[in-house]
């Protein structure tokens, strides 16, 4: 027997030895004199202690998620990391004395960030879709949820009618202007311990039958404050207005421009007593439309405006050309970053890269009889009376492909974005 072979066979008695005592000791603390009740409080203890398997250091990190949460995130206290074997990283830590958790690819790609909220920060939209649902209910909690894709939504906590506070919450996912995206309720146990969703077998019914009336309520907030508008018109209102305020925010249809749906017609003044102001027009995703300006005694529109062209940088062009080699692209501006258009095999192909020159996603637009039969089932029944202007082949890191579908409401004249991966459920 060999050198090698005998100290094998002493560390594995070494470590039989440490179970064993550890047995020992936990059992002879049970077999004290004492109370059943008593007894039980020392199980309950231990058990509490028990660490959380998922919990991670830091120094167990991947180095790019370490980096890019650094980047950040460099305010972040408090900072602990869980991983469950799989491939994506999450991070619970404060920010701004809020609670926020945030998930990470294990390339150190950003996925979403999830922050604790003021529920009277909730938009007007947001109670009026719950109170469609549930008429009777109580707010447990509220978060802002921001995603690499740009789909930001609100999750909220609720309990349905009597429900006592420790009972398990109701889940509603909004998005970002207060329309429904998902409801998950949970599971009741039955007597035979199977678990059943009853309550979402029974609403199932009901969203279906009222589905139609919420889409012809009108939900949209009746006040509306900045900080509540998107990130585009926040930034343009800084840049050419930086010492003015929002004064007024109307969410509306307007003739002008009735091809574009729901719009922000904003007055921004600056601050004080007869004070000049300007009304401004924007898309519901932040776009600039038109500018109405009597004391610079201007007039702009989106085709007079013309902004300062940039030049796409070789970091952008390097990225995309590690990622799609024999391919050439045209570039487009896209929040910060640039958005890099091709063509393939598969037909047209739209790269997106943040301000880092990191990729996002990329979108293939394909043709909507080729989208898989449980996508196409799923959205049909959610907008009945929709109509799927574009469809898309989504890849991004980190996550299974998925279907992105444009759909246009003639009712209403809006659009809405919806993210389903292949067997019709909700992206999460």
């Amino acid at each position: 027997m060999n050198n090698n072979m005998i100290r094998d066979m002493i560390n594995r008695r070494m470590i039989l030895s440490v179970v064993c005592c550890t047995f020992v000791i936990l059992n002879g603390a049970f077999a004290q004199k004492g109370s059943d009740e008593q007894k039980k409080k020392v199980a309950k203890k231990y058990a509490t202690e028990q660490v959380d398997p998922t919990l991670i250091s830091a120094d167990k990190l991947p180095e790019g998620v370490a980096k890019t949460f650094k980047k950040r995130f460099a305010s972040a206290t408090d900072v602990t990391w869980h991983n469950s074997g799989d491939t994506i990283y999450t991070a619970c830590y404060t920010m701004k004395e809020n609670a926020t958790e945030s998930e990470f690819g294990k390339s150190g790609y950003w996925i979403s960030t999830t922050e604790s909220m003021d529920p009277e920060s909730l938009l007007s939209s947001c109670y009026k879709t719950i109170a469609l649902y549930y008429p009777v209910y109580k707010m447990r909690a509220a978060y802002k949820i921001t995603r690499s894709d740009k789909n930001n939504q609100f999750l909220v906590h609720i309990t349905e009618g009597k429900q006592a506070k420790t009972s398990a919450p109701i889940k509603i996912y909004l998005d970002k202007s207060g329309k429904l995206i998902n409801i998950i309720e949970p599971e009741e146990k039955q007597a035979n311990d199977e678990y059943v969703d009853k309550k979402a077998q029974r609403e199932e019914a009901k969203l279906k039958k009222e589905f139609e009336a919420d889409r012809q309520l009108d939900i949209y907030p009746a006040k509306i404050s900045g900080s509540e508008l998107p990130n585009g018109i926040q930034k343009w209102v800084d840049k050419n207005y930086p010492d003015y305020i929002f004064k007024k925010v109307d969410y509306i249809v307007e003739e002008e421009f009735a091809e574009e749906g729901n719009i922000y017609k904003i007055i921004i003044q600056r601050n004080g007593i007869n004070q000049p102001y300007a009304t401004v027009w924007f898309t519901r995703d932040g776009n600039f439309l038109k500018l109405v300006d009597e004391f610079r005694e201007i007039e702009q529109t989106a085709a007079a405006a013309k902004p300062e062209k940039r030049e796409v940088t070789d970091a952008f062009k390097n990225a995309f050309a590690s990622q799609y080699p024999e391919m050439s692209a045209q570039w487009e501006e896209w929040d910060g970053g640039w958005i890099a258009v091709f063509n393939n095999k598969y037909g047209k192909n739209m790269a997106y890269y943040d301000s880092d020159a990191q990729w996002q996603y990329t979108r293939n637009e394909i043709d909507y009889a080729k989208v898989p039969y449980a996508v196409r089932t799923a959205a049909e029944t959610a907008y009945p009376k929709g109509e799927v202007q574009h469809a898309y082949k989504v890849s991004a890191p980190e996550v299974k492909p998925y279907y992105t579908l444009e759909i246009y409401n003639k009712k209403d004249k809006s659009t809405h974005e919806v993210d389903l991966m292949q067997n019709g459920k909700p992206l999460q």
